[in-house]
């Protein structure tokens, strides 16, 4: 077998073992959401978790069409060099395993923006505030109520 393409299985091995971790981590974060979820809502506290579990489901597709749609416009940049599908020398793995390149980026970039929110809330990030902050308010006809955080 020649070592090119070797080399390329491997990494099209390494490729397709990151993207199967990132679904699995994902279920078992979805998982871990779910209980949580039931035990706060039990105790009286705003359902917090839902909401979190709502941005790992409905993210994904939402930049998946975006990106379709950016590299549609745009042919020569950055982002379609990312996403482009190269031939896959594995199908069997692909298939198995429903990898898609774009489906990847988009889970990935998903964790990014999960787990920077969760660095920026919990433990005092220095992100700026107006990407992460939603204020809720509500108007009354007498009085106008900011709600707390």
């Amino acid at each position: 077998m020649n070592e090119l393409k070797k080399v390329k299985m491997k990494q099209e091995r390494k490729v397709v073992s990151g993207y199967r971790s990132l679904m699995m981590s994902k279920h078992y974060i979805s998982l871990c959401l779910i209980v949580s979820f039931f035990l706060v809502s039990y105790y009286g506290y705003a359902p917090s978790p839902i909401y979190i579990l709502l941005i790992f489901y409905l993210l994904p597709p939402i930049i998946e069409n975006s990106l379709k749609e950016y590299i549609g416009k745009r042919k020569d940049n950055f982002i379609s060099k990312l996403i482009a599908e190269s031939p896959f020398y594995l199908t069997t793995l692909q298939k198995k395993y429903r990898f898609n390149k774009l489906n990847y980026v988009s889970n990935s970039m998903v964790y990014i923006i999960i787990l920077l929110w969760f660095y920026n809330k919990y433990w005092g990030g220095t992100s700026p505030r107006y990407l992460f902050v939603i204020k809720y308010t509500y108007k009354s006809p007498t009085t106008t109520f900011v709600l707390p955080r």
